[in-house]
C-alpha cells in the first residue's frame, strides 16, 4: 500500500508538515517495494482548493493512506469517496522518517 506523508522538505529527517494542502512535499512510501517517491506540492500557494489539487495527484499515484493534519472538509469527503485512509496527526513533532519507520513496524494506528 502506498502512504503519503506531508513534509517540509525532501529529506527523511524533515519535520512532518501540519498542513495537508500547504505542505511543500509528500513522501510516498510503498510498503510492498520499500520505495520512497518524493512529490513536490506545486499547488501549495493556490489561494483556494490547494488540498483538492494535490489530492488529485496523490489519487493518480494510487495512494491509499495519507498522514498529515488539517485536512479540509472537501478533501476529507474526496478521500472517503476514493477509499483513502487518513491518519490525522495532532502532534507534528515527528519526522517523515520516523513515520515511515512506524509504518514499517505496522504500528501506525497505536503509535500516532
Amino acid at each position: 500500500m502506498k502512504t503519503a506523508i506531508s513534509g517540509h522538505d525532501k529529506e527523511l529527517n524533515s519535520p512532518v508538515s501540519c498542513h495537508f494542502g500547504r505542505c511543500c512535499f509528500f513522501h510516498i512510501y510503498d510498503d510492498e517495494t520499500d520505495a520512497i517517491e518524493i512529490l513536490e506540492n506545486c499547488d501549495k500557494d493556490k489561494k483556494e482548493c490547494a488540498g483538492e489539487a494535490i489530492l488529485k495527484c496523490l489519487i493518480e499515484k494510487d495512494v491509499k493512506h495519507i498522514v498529515s493534519a488539517n485536512f479540509g472538509q472537501k478533501v476529507q469527503l474526496e478521500m472517503t469517496n476514493h477509499d483513502i485512509k487518513m491518519t490525522l496527526l495532532t502532534d507534528c513533532s515527528k519526522t517523515v522518517g520516523e513515520i515511515i519507520h512506524i509504518i514499517k513496524r505496522k504500528h501506525i494506528i497505536s503509535a500516532l
